[in-house]
């Protein structure tokens, strides 16, 4: 049986072709988000379940359903959930789905919510995660005048390729990088995550203390990145450096 990244891979390289043969049918939409969770070792049953479901939590949040609906008259929001871990471990885990409404938001976050842990542990990571991102990304049916992959995590990379290599060609593709620290583990990922991990136009890292603070934290970081109204301008914002 293949495990779960290599069906993975063959899932994308038939993607690719696809994609290749129809680059005209791709749907306009303001933004295309892929979500890159940790999976990796140091994060336990519980923790990863408190990520999937301060997922789904924000995208049940009225201001992030507000904010999916005023970029709908611009196409809206491409999105999609990445699992990774080690080199050779990433998971679609929820396709690519459009959302131009606020009960699109609402089914998405029950999609989350239903969304199983695909991938049990291993090594962090970020570079291959980035790497598989673009290709999810390039391979999708959407084309969004912006493209942003949102990394969270709990440790910095330890194996495979430098983040910043792979950070640095995502940007000249025009892909921004943001990430989200989590730092029960690690006090100083913020500062990783700054100096390895996020580029591109207006990219920014925010951290949560611990898995209980991810959700508020996500739900900030999603209404930064989908460029909210006026009125939630005034958000408090988690812990963030410059």
């Amino acid at each position: 049986m293949l495990r779960a990244a290599q069906r993975w891979g063959l899932v994308l390289s038939a993607s690719l072709l696809l994609a290749s043969g129809h680059a005209r049918a791709q749907q306009p939409v303001d933004i295309e988000l892929l979500l890159a969770v940790d999976s990796s070792t140091s994060i336990d049953r519980n923790e990863f379940d408190q990520q999937l479901h301060g997922l789904a939590e924000a995208f049940r949040s009225p201001l992030v359903g507000i904010a999916i609906e005023a970029l709908s008259p611009r196409g809206g929001v491409a999105v999609a959930l990445m699992q990774w871990s080690g080199s050779q471990e990433q998971h679609l885990s929820a396709p690519w789905r459009l959302l131009q409404s606020r009960e699109d938001a609402l089914a998405f976050a029950d999609y989350l919510d239903a969304t199983p842990r695909f991938i049990q542990g291993g090594s962090t990571a970020i570079g291959e995660a980035l790497r598989v991102g673009l290709i999810s990304l390039d391979s999708n049916l959407y084309a969004g005048q912006r493209r942003v992959i949102d990394v969270s995590g709990d440790g910095a990379s330890n194996e495979g390729d430098d983040p910043a290599v792979w950070r640095d060609r995502l940007v000249a593709a025009g892909v921004t990088i943001n990430g989200l620290a989590i730092l029960n583990e690690a006090p100083n990922l913020l500062r990783v995550y700054q100096d390895q991990v996020i580029g591109g136009p207006q990219a920014f890292a925010v951290s949560a203390a611990d898995y209980e603070a991810y959700g508020a934290a996500i739900e900030h970081k999603l209404l930064q990145e989908l460029g909210p109204p006026k009125f939630v301008e005034g958000l408090a914002a988690p812990s963030a450096e410059p």
